[in-house]
């Protein structure tokens, strides 16, 4: 990823975006976005209730 790419994750992350969506908005996978871009407490959250939410 390149820097302008970790910095619009930040800021995307910064402004409650989901986790999912900045991956997807970046064109980059979720795992990616994790290697490049420590996640937060408020990321990890989003994460954990996106894939660990009742149907």
């Amino acid at each position: 990823m390149t820097g302008s790419k970790i910095e619009s994750a930040k800021r995307l992350w910064a402004s409650g975006t989901p986790p999912k969506d900045v991956a997807k908005n970046l064109g980059v996978s979720i795992p990616t976005l994790y290697r490049w871009v420590p996640a937060t407490a408020q990321a990890l959250r989003t994460v954990f209730s996106v894939f660990y939410s009742d149907p």
